[in-house]
């Protein structure tokens, strides 16, 4: 069950996402990709916070772990790109979801410099 409770932090912020992409956003972002952005700091979270599920609940090795945080985390961010193409105001581009992508792998690596730096860290 502890396991399970690791994907929570995940999960509820997941549920921020879905919320927040179900309402129009009544503004236009700038263009010139600007939007691509916060898409890949959300997602950042996002990598972090699966990570923080996945290397505690899969007892594998720290590289198939990291890849299955990839694709979850990149499948969540489809997943969130098609949602949004039923959302009046709202436009589901695959560039979006490749900036999500991008967000999930620089999660898994905030999350590894992390973990590494707090083991390193004596107790006190």
């Amino acid at each position: 069950m502890k396991k399970l409770a690791s994907f929570l932090p995940a999960l509820v912020f997941y549920a921020l996402i879905f919320l927040a992409s179900s309402r129009s956003l009544g503004f236009e972002m700038p263009g010139h990709g600007m939007d691509k952005i916060p898409h890949a700091l959300v997602y950042t979270v996002m990598g972090f916070l699966l990570s923080l599920g996945f290397f505690a609940a899969v007892p594998s090795s720290p590289l198939l772990t990291a890849v299955l945080v990839f694709l979850s985390g990149t499948l969540l961010g489809v997943l969130d790109e098609f949602h949004q193409e039923f959302v009046v105001g709202r436009v589901s581009d695959p560039r979006d979801a490749a900036a999500d992508a991008v967000g999930v792998a620089l999660g898994i690596a905030v999350y590894w410099y992390w973990r590494r730096n707090k083991k390193r860290r004596p107790a006190a």
